[in-house]
């Protein structure tokens, strides 16, 4: 703890990013713990394990930020920022070590109100925003709350927040992650597990956060629990229901919720344990407050969106398997109070809820619960293509296993938020809810008779008393409705969601209307209706889209439909799109012309036969060639036949056409006749290039290219008469006999072409300033290549006819521009290949480094990007080439020692060294350790090239003696060196003995002494030097206690507790501020202890014991020595104590001297009388006298003891004397078997004197 505050300290005071890396263990913490700005905390992780652990054992332990709360003015006067921990665990600790109490349940249980790891400010709950809090990460961190204290990962009032690739788990009351306040936050690829209430909770104000990827299982597993015993009113009874990804609200703004599993449970019959653990609390603290009359309290919700806008949920999957199952998600408004004592409400807007799939098996209660739905940007809530998947009953009563059909379940409910009937004309409805192209599905559990009978949406709120018996109910609850594409599927059967009951305004399930077009008469005009949200039509032929339409209020209508709908075989729709683009509903588009439908394939040239479609108004089918009929074909249920072609004579040029007239030879419909042939032609192919193209005729069915007579690719021809081969410049090379080949529809080859094949590739190696050749390889039909120097002078390269590779000789003679311009010619003199040869320059120039200087710098040529710094085999460090210029600053030149093997390398853009210089490494460096007041030699280091070396103490010069890199002072002691001096240690070079590096001696006062300790001393001081930080009591190497300190004097105040006896091992030690112990002194033990006891008055011996200091014991009797003690081992014994010491008013005392009698230690001895006396020891039976005598001071009662029993009867007593009745309890005489005595007991009822007496017959 101490060193982390001493590190925080010091990070405060500066800006500098920091890493504190931990290495492997597990490292204790019993207090909170503060982050500060510019730190890493970093952990190690071995193959995918958590190597290092921060375990907080105490509770309110934790990790937190230290800001103020912020004034209610909004000023913000501290800050935190760029805060990472990386690869780490933390976690409550619960062993041994230490530990974080388990939750209790209790109201005012201290857990509710601290968390594992709190990054916010404090507030007050009052709604009002906060701030301050920027770039804070949390990456591959493992976080484990043990299922203590609230939330585990509870985050606030941050701009820019990362929580990626974590396990967060066991949060104790509260969340695994909530975040409130916060700006540009990303919550990725996570696993919360097992929290008491959300798994990952945006609670309010958050703008702009986007949770994606993360695993989320076994939340609201504790907190319903608390809610139900202390928030719930009874009077209110409420459900439990925070999500496994929960929006709490309000003011959740621009939220996305993406690619996301929420899961929970194994059996359709488990419940949330929450329940059944507020039931047992309940009864074992015998309060009767039955569960919700049957019902349960804490249920399971995967999503929730609460006064959230605003909000794209995709691509998510829900798995619940529970009795105890809210639904699959829940959207309402958020009521709360604000900081101006008012209330406000947060209504959600613009959510889009797209492509989930969500199962549920057991029961829900309200599968889709919407409240109050505002519209923003034309948008309330809308799902589209989600996939609901419910096995078991919609129980909307809530009494588990009991499902009420009156309660007429639906798969949506709609309803209007809570209100006072005194203000129920305020509350708004639902703007509106699109249901588009979603699937629910419905599986009966097999062992339960209940049937959901029901698939549809219902907008219901209940009616309120409005006074005198009167009722209300307000309409509507919903404006507006649309369900369109919804498919229901139950046993098989699939029915549309299209079914609503309720205070529904306007309720629609087709948002198109497409009229059948009349392509015959062929107007331009094509019109339509349509609703909102529809914001585009697009028409759209065989799959594509072709035209947008112009939109109006309530309908579209498109233009040129005519030439659009030209293609009588396409297949046509008309499509609707929301504003954002989405497909709302597509419905075909029929041609009135599909009744005059006349369809045919084209013709090929030498085909008998030309068959093809026509419609049910057609009677007849024609030939035109050349605008005259020809011929008719035979028609057979709308296919038509030409079954003699080649007698039509026709060739490709000819305008022919197919043409269907009705049962009077009335033109309907004609179409013409498209004609093939076998046309194949071949590009020339260059060696090198990655495809080979030509022409075909429309007959050619696929294209083959064959090398030496085999089939090595195939292709179909494109629509445009066109054929491509690609990835074939593994296959073509120059000499090679390629050719093409086109195939008919049968695979009959009908043409083949050679391919011409040119090899005119051109390579260059890289050239760069100063290489005195230029080298390449060309292609073998490439006879030259030549390029133009600054100056104008033509250079031809020399070429190698078997290799192929050519060269350009004497380059360093030349200048060039950063590029050379190739000129590759072929053997009929034209240029076929052009190269430009970039020049790269890859200087590297870097002067010598002197240790200890802050930076290093150099110029590199301009294809140079980065440089880096190898010191031997370590990591390479790298820095960016600015304006030719590069430099290391000392974090990159710290690890350089004076006999590195330094190499500066130049990267290229590519990342590849292109040249290399070794440093040189200059040492003028000299170390300084500290040194102590009163030390008298200072030794330390110098470097290689130090010459001499000196130290000045303020102002004195004085030289050291080196040798083998050790420099050394003696005599310091003369100097008297205080703390306050100016010490320096200053290194000198040969020339002119200049100084090269000079270091402050920081002198420290780690001085440590005190006086000889005596056993039994209570208080111990001694004094410390001003660099002790610490004073320690160390017994046996056991470190028992630290001393308080002031003004050099330090005090132990509790020695005796610690230090037993003179055997002891007893050190006191010195530490500094940073722990380290600096000095060590053994403490002396002398034992002067004098240990007696109370004397008994009439014994004769008495003893005790001594400490080793004493080495007699003598009795003290008022004042006069009367005996010395025997003494043997620490103890002392005195004999003849009886006729010492008579009575009680004798001063007793025993000292202890040393062998020559020096008084050490004096002892009053307290002398007790325990005497009993009879007056008389006879008693006659019968006789009404008392039995009298006297007692000592120290006997506080005396009873009557009968054969050893103690009677009832006890004495009445005087000053010194007694006196007890007995005819009341002897009642015979003395005998063997008959013993009487009287008991005297002192004030503690101890048994102290005994006197027996004789009872005679009168």
């Amino acid at each position: 703890m101490e060193a982390w505050r001493a590190l925080t300290e010091t990070l405060k005071s500066s800006e500098e990013e920091v890493i504190l890396q931990f290495g492997e263990g597990e490292y204790f913490f019993n207090a909170a713990v503060q982050v500060v700005s510019n730190i890493t905390v970093r952990g190690v992780e071995a193959n995918g394990e958590k190597k290092t652990s921060l375990t907080f054992i105490h509770s309110g332990s934790g990790i937190v930020t230290g800001l103020k709360k912020q004034s209610d003015g909004g000023d913000v006067n501290d800050t935190l920022t760029n805060v990472l921990f990386q690869d780490i665990q933390i976690q409550y600790g619960i062993g041994q070590d230490g530990f974080v109490p388990a939750l209790t349940y209790a109201e005012a249980d201290p857990a509710k109100d601290y968390s594992l790891i709190t990054l916010l400010r404090p507030y007050d709950h009052k709604y009002n925003a906060y701030s301050g809090l920027s770039n804070i990460s949390f990456t591959n961190v493992h976080v484990n709350a043990n299922e203590r204290g609230h939330v585990a990962l509870n985050l606030g009032g941050v701009k820019n927040l990362t929580v990626r690739d974590c396990r967060v788990e066991g949060s104790g009351y509260g969340n695994g992650i909530g975040v409130e306040y916060s700006e540009k936050v990303l919550i990725e690829n996570n696993t919360v597990h097992n929290t008491g209430r959300a798994g990952i909770q945006l609670y309010r104000g958050n703008k702009d956060v986007t949770v994606k990827g993360n695993h989320v299982s076994n939340w609201m597993q504790r907190y319903g629990v608390y809610h139900y015993l202390y928030v719930m009113k009874e009077e209110k009874v409420t459900n439990m229901f925070d999500a496994g990804i929960d929006s709490y609200g309000p003011h959740n703004d621009t939220i996305h919720i993406l690619d996301n599993m929420v899961r929970v449970g194994e059996s359709h019959l488990d419940e949330n344990p929450c329940n059944r653990k507020a039931d047992e609390m309940l009864k074992k603290w015998g309060v009767d407050k039955p569960l919700l009359n049957g019902q349960v309290h804490a249920y399971y919700q995967p999503y929730r969106l609460s006064g959230a806008k605003n909000v794209l949920l995709e691509n998510n999957k829900a798995i619940i398997k529970s009795v105890h199952a809210f639904g699959f998600l829940f959207v309402a408004e958020r009521a709360f109070s604000n900081v101006r004592g008012g209330t406000e409400i947060g209504t959600p807007s613009n959510i889009v809820v797209r492509n989930n799939e969500m199962e549920i098996s057991g029961e829900s209660r309200f599968p889709l619960r919407l409240v109050s739905i505002a519209k923003e940007n034309g948008v309330g809530v809308e799902f589209y293509d989600n996939t609901f998947t419910m096995e078991g009953p919609i129980n909307h009563g809530g009494i588990v296993g009991k499902p009420d059909p009156a309660s007429k379940p639906a798969f949506a409910t709609v309803r209007l938020a809570d209100s006072e009937p005194e203000s129920i004309d305020l509350v708004k409805p639902s703007e509106e809810l699109v249901l588009i192209n979603n699937r629910i599905i419905h599986k009966p559990i097999p062992e339960t008779d209940v049937v959901w009978a029901r698939v549809e949406v219902t907008a219901t709120t209940a009616t309120m008393e409005t006074g005198m018996g009167a009722y209300k109910r307000i309409k509507p609850v919903l404006n507006r409705l649309i369900t369109v594409g919804n498919k229901a599927e139950r046993n098989k059967e699939v029915a549309d969601l299209n079914s609503k009951t309720g205070n529904i305004q306007d309720f629609a399930f087709n948002l198109l209307t497409a009229p059948i077009y009349d392509d015959i008469l062929a107007k331009s005009e094509y019109q339509g209706n349509l609703e909102a949200p529809v914001a585009k039509v697009v028409l759209s032929r065989d799959g594509v889209d072709v035209k947008e339409a112009m939109m109006q209020s309530d309908t579209f209508q498109f233009t040129g439909m005519n030439t659009l709908t030209a293609l009588k075989d396409s297949n046509y729709v008309i499509k609707g799109f929301d504003a954002k683009g989405y497909n709302l509903q597509t419905l075909p588009l029929q041609l009135l012309s599909v009744f005059h439908r006349l369809s045919v394939g084209d013709y090929m040239l030498g085909a008998t036969s030309l068959s093809g479609k026509y419609g049910e108004n057609i009677a007849y089918v024609r030939i035109w060639k050349d605008g005259k009929a020809i011929g008719q074909a035979a028609t057979n249920n709308g296919i038509f036949t030409f079954s003699a072609m080649l007698n039509y004579k026709l060739n490709v040029a000819d305008n022919v056409e197919i043409v269907g007239v009705d049962k009077n030879y009335k033109e309907l419909n004609r179409v013409a006749l498209g004609i093939y042939s076998y046309e194949l032609s071949v590009d020339v192919y260059l060696v090198g290039t990655a495809s080979l193209t030509g022409k075909v005729g429309k007959g050619m069915g696929k294209i083959q290219l064959t090398m030496a007579g085999k089939v090595v690719k195939e292709v179909a021809p494109k629509g445009d008469g066109t054929f491509e081969f690609t990835n074939v410049a593994d296959l073509l090379v120059a000499g090679s006999d390629v050719r093409v080949s086109g195939l008919d529809k049968d695979n009959i080859i009908q043409k083949s072409v050679i391919v011409p094949v040119r090899d005119y590739r051109l390579s260059v190696e890289p050239y760069q300033i100063g290489q005195n050749e230029l080298v390449g390889t060309c292609g073998q039909d490439i006879v030259s290549v030549d390029f133009q120097t600054l100056d104008g002078m033509w250079l031809s390269a020399v070429i190698n006819p078997t290799t192929r590779r050519f060269h350009f000789a004497g380059m360093a003679e030349y200048a060039f521009n950063e590029t050379i311009h190739l000129e590759a010619r072929n053997s009929d003199g034209d240029i076929c290949h052009t190269m430009v040869v970039n020049v790269k320059d890859y200087t590297l120039m870097v002067s010598a480094y002197e240790m200890g200087k802050v930076q290093l710098d150099g110029i590199a040529g301009k294809d140079i990007v980065k440089v880096q710094l190898m010191n031997g085999n370590g990591t390479p460090k790298m820095v960016d080439v600015r304006n030719r210029a590069f430099q290391f600053t000392i974090m990159l030149l710290q690890d350089i020692q004076p006999t590195s093997d330094v190499m500066i390398q130049g990267l290229d853009s590519f990342g590849k060294v292109q040249n290399q210089v070794t440093l040189t490494i200059l040492d003028y460096t000299v170390t300084a350790p500290f040194l102590e007041v009163g030390q008298d030699v200072y030794r330390g280091t110098y470097g290689k090239d130090v010459f001499k070396v000196r130290f000045i103490i303020n102002g004195t010069v004085v030289q050291a003696t080196t040798e083998n890199g050790i420099y050394t002072f003696t005599g310091l002691k003369k100097f008297n060196i205080q703390t306050k001096d100016t010490v320096d240690v200053i290194a000198v070079q040969q020339e002119k003995h200049i100084e090269r590096y000079r270091v402050p001696v920081a002198v420290y006062d780690f001085s440590l002494a005190g006086p000889v300790y005596s056993l039994d001393q209570t208080v111990y001081s001694g004094n410390y030097g001003e660099h002790i930080y610490t004073v320690a009591l160390l017994v046996n190497r056991v470190q028992k206690a630290v001393a308080t300190k002031a003004n050099g004097v330090y005090t132990f105040s509790n020695m005796a507790s610690w230090i037993k006896n003179s055997e002891d091992t007893v050190e006191i030690v010195g530490i500094d501020a940073q722990g380290v112990v600096r000095k060590t002194y053994p403490l002396s033990i002398k034992d002067e202890r004098l240990l007696i006891s109370d004397y008994v008055l009439g014994e004769g011996t008495y003893q005790g014991s001594f400490g080793g200091a004493i080495a007699k014991v003598r009795l003290w009797v008022n004042g006069k020595v009367e005996q010395q003690a025997q003494t043997s081992q620490g103890i002392f014994t005195f004999t003849n104590m009886d006729e010492l010491i008579k009575h009680d008013q004798v001063l007793a005392e025993v000292v202890g001297v040393t062998s020559n009698y020096v008084e050490l230690a004096r002892r009053v001895v307290t002398i007790l009388d325990y005497r009993l006396t009879l007056t008389t020891s006879t008693y006659i039976l019968g006789s009404p006298n008392y039995l009298t005598g006297s007692r000592g001071k120290d006997i506080a009662k005396i009873f009557l003891f009968i054969n050893g029993e103690k009677t009832t009867r006890n004495a009445g007593y005087t000053d010194a004397g007694f006196q007890i009745y007995l005819p009341l309890h002897v009642k015979s005489v003395s005998s063997p078997t008959q013993k009487y005595e009287l008991v005297g007991f002192d004030k503690d009822d101890q048994i102290r004197s005994r006197q027996e007496f004789t009872v005679i017959p009168r």
